[in-house]
């Protein structure tokens, strides 16, 4: 077992700023940053067992958290592990050493929803507006008040939305996915990173919902945001919600009559400020909005070239039951062949592929050799 990962808040912050050390062993691996300009900030001890735990996990390292955390969340710990070496054979429990206390909150707190202006948090936003009092952005940021390239356009998109329906916009500026990034994956941390930030502004909202990612298959797969694990990750004073398992083209239908929300919808990983066009999630959800007849109530998406045929990429089971989602509802309306004809393509493509690897274990070495260059670079960095 590698040296100890300890968190602690670093007391000199203002009310507005969470600022968070990190030490392996005896050396400083971060400090961490969260800021937010219009909410104050609580230094909760759970954001930093929320931050910390898989981490540890990931490299075999104990952690320990200073101040007290409330007795829910840190019970929650061991299920954590538990569900965690259930999705990767490779983890072992880690020991967890932390004060319990109970934890007083005001009176009269809200909602609010995590909330990028894609599709996921838009249905939630949708379905959910007439119970929330908040949007939450978290902005990528370098230092307090230099954000990165994405952060004008979530800035924007979370202004329009809250103007809208009539929530209170929260901005979160942080720098933790840049200083965790080296010891585990954002795709598997992204979620507990949502529940610190969901703790340290727990005297403002009582529960925060994450939409989900997934649909109902999700519940087999291993994701950092999960259906089982968000809310483990949360209190029963400070509650975490996982909204939406849907599949992707279902939400947009649901969201089609909300045009603010439509107008701007953003899914793009390879453009930060732009959807592209050209990549697998972009060709995904401009078929989701040929399906629906709904392409001219997207305009942040470019057209789809006439007989073009579509990108797909069949990345996993989850993913493969939206697709089959997708093909049923292309060939229901009877004008979409040359779509369904490329949805057939990739699902066979990826069902190949599935059985060539039938007999392999290819997926797991993958995770292995990544957490072995992790612990690598976490005991680096202890030394």
């Amino acid at each position: 077992m590698l040296p100890t990962l300890d968190l602690a808040f670093d007391g000199s912050a203002g009310p507005h700023e969470a600022r968070i050390r990190l030490t392996a062993g005896r050396r400083p691996i971060g400090p961490i940053f969260f800021r937010c300009e219009t909410a104050p900030l609580a230094a909760n001890a759970g954001a930093l067992l929320c931050l910390g735990l898989i981490p540890a996990m990931e490299v075999h390292a104990p952690l320990r958290v200073a101040g007290p955390v409330d007795p829910a969340l840190l019970a929650s710990a061991a299920a954590i592990q538990d569900l965690l070496r259930s999705w990767y054979p490779a983890y072992r429990t880690v020991p967890v050493t932390a004060d319990a206390a109970d934890r007083a909150y005001p009176a009269g707190r809200g909602s609010a929803l995590f909330y990028s202006g894609g599709i996921d948090s838009s249905h939630s936003l949708a379905q959910e507006k007439d119970r929330l009092d908040a949007l939450v952005t978290i902005v990528d940021a370098s230092a307090p008040g230099r954000p990165g390239p994405a952060g004008e356009r979530l800035v924007a998109a979370l202004s329009r939305a809250a103007a809208a329906y009539g929530l209170e916009p929260v901005v979160i500026e942080t720098n933790v996915r840049a200083v965790m990034q080296p010891y585990l994956g954002w795709i598997e941390f992204h979620g507990s990173a949502m529940a610190a930030i969901r703790h340290l502004l727990a005297d403002r909202f009582e529960t925060m919902l994450i939409a989900s990612s997934g649909d109902e298959t999700s519940w087999s797969t291993p994701w950092g945001s999960h259906p089982a694990l968000d809310p483990l990750l949360g209190t029963p004073g400070a509650r975490i919600e996982h909204h939406g398992l849907v599949k992707r083209l279902d939400k947009i239908r649901s969201i089609l009559t909300q045009p603010v929300l439509m107008e701007h919808l953003h899914i793009c990983n390879s453009d930060p400020r732009v959807n592209c066009g050209r990549c697998t999630k972009c060709h995904f959800a401009m078929a989701c909005l040929e399906v629906l007849d709904a392409v001219d109530d997207a305009p942040g998406f470019p057209r789809h070239p006439r007989d073009a045929p579509y990108r797909f990429h069949v990345a996993d089971d989850a993913t493969r039951s939206e697709y089959v989602h997708l093909r049923a509802a292309a060939s229901a309306t009877g004008r979409c062949g040359g779509l369904v004809a490329d949805v057939d393509r990739a699902l066979a493509t990826y069902d190949g592929a599935r059985r060539w690897r039938s007999g392999l274990d290819t997926g797991a070495l993958g995770q292995r050799l990544k957490r072995a260059k992790h612990r690598a670079r976490y005991w680096r960095a202890s030394r």
